[in-house]
């Protein structure tokens, strides 16, 4: 009876402790999740809201704006380690057409010349976004590595 006992309170403890772990995993999770500054956790809160997986980094410049709700980002990838072009298929980018405007909330991505145009790929949700979900715009110019993002969160 006494063994039994005992078995039963470590499962208890046990079980305790996963649920604490499981909870503490849960909130660190949420607070990178909710977190818009461009310091803590900024490449994995960019990979939750845009579902975008941002491979190994050399540089990055990164300002969020309170007034837009609005972080603007500029990665340059490691063009060492990644294989851009099946970087650009495996995240869903599209060639950017030629005539194509570059969106006036991807202004910041300055050193975008537009004869450079027809070699970049370029990914958004504005078509398919839903009421209260975040919006996001992307360019990427496989050549130099560079990734632009502007993610405006609702």
């Amino acid at each position: 009876m006494e063994k039994s006992r005992i078995a039963l309170l470590v499962i208890a403890i046990i079980a305790a402790l996963g649920c604490l772990g499981f909870m503490g995993v849960r909130a660190f999770c949420d607070n990178v999740y909710k977190s818009r500054d461009c310091d803590f956790a900024n490449i994995d809160n960019i990979e939750m809201h845009s579902g975008i997986d941002i491979p190994e980094i050399t540089d990055c410049d990164c300002r969020y704006d309170d007034r837009e709700m609005a972080k603007k980002v500029t990665f340059t990838l490691n063009t060492n380690t990644v294989d851009m072009q099946a970087y650009a298929a495996d995240n869903h980018f599209q060639k950017f057409e030629i005539d194509q405007p570059l969106h006036q909330s991807l202004a910041f991505a300055a050193d975008l010349p537009k004869t450079d145009r027809n070699r970049l790929y370029y990914r958004s949700n504005e078509e398919f976004i839903k009421p209260g979900k975040d919006l996001y715009r992307m360019v990427l110019n496989p050549e130099t590595g560079k990734l632009w993002i502007y993610l405006q969160y609702n």
